[in-house]
């Protein structure tokens, strides 16, 4: 099983993989009708067990 935390600003996009096993981050500049997330796996099947969104600020 794989547990990812993503966090997104207005400029930004931070990627936690397994309790900070991994990382990755990253600077973006989304047109306001470009913001979206999607979630696919690459090689086979992946199933989202659960799901939560929060706002910040």
């Amino acid at each position: 099983m794989l547990a990812l935390r993503i966090f997104i600003d207005t400029s930004s996009v931070e990627v936690f993989i397994n309790d900070g096993e991994a990382v990755m981050s990253s600077r973006i500049y989304p047109q306001p009708e470009e913001r979206e997330l999607s979630l696919y796996a690459s090689h086979g099947v992946a199933v989202l067990q659960h799901g939560a969104l929060w706002q910040l600020g």
